[in-house]
């Protein structure tokens, strides 16, 4: 399915890039003046590693299922059982 591999490769770039690039934007811009920016800039980018995973299972939840039978077929179906 086309909607199926666009989705997965787009958490799969997000995957990828969000994390290492918030780690780096959040090292050298946000917390450089911090006793230890290495240790917020890692939480930072766990948090977008999370969002990213978070946002992908919703999204794969939400979709709806092609194959689901509707309560009519499924009358029918064990009327001819």
């Amino acid at each position: 399915n086309r909607q199926v591999a666009k989705k997965l490769g787009t958490a799969t770039l997000a995957m990828a890039t969000l994390p290492i690039l918030s780690f780096y934007l959040s090292l050298y811009y946000v917390f450089p003046h911090k006793e230890d920016p290495l240790m917020w800039s890692g939480g930072v980018a766990v948090l977008f590693a999370n969002i990213v995973i978070a946002g992908y299972v919703v999204s794969a939840f939400s979709e709806e299922d092609d194959d689901c039978l509707d309560e009519r077929q499924m009358r029918m179906m064990i009327v001819w059982m």
